[in-house]
């Protein structure tokens, strides 16, 4: 899970890929801490969300355009 995070921030600051993975650890962590397990739980509710909102939407415009 951190690689991804990390190689964004190594290609838009330019810094290494080990330094970036440690820095997306230290704000996941950090984040984690500050908020504790309600603020990860909300940001995954947050994420199901705008993720059943695109499912919908892809079915209605699958619907009305046939997918073709």
């Amino acid at each position: 899970m951190l690689p991804s995070p990390g190689a964004t921030l190594s290609v838009i600051l330019g810094l290494s890929d080990t330094l970036s993975i440690i820095i997306s650890a230290a704000v996941t962590v950090g984040y984690t801490l500050v908020g504790g397990l309600f603020s990860v739980a909300f940001t995954d509710a947050i994420q199901l969300a705008v993720l059943l909102i695109g499912l919908v939407n892809n079915l209605v415009l699958i619907s009305f355009f046939g997918g073709a």
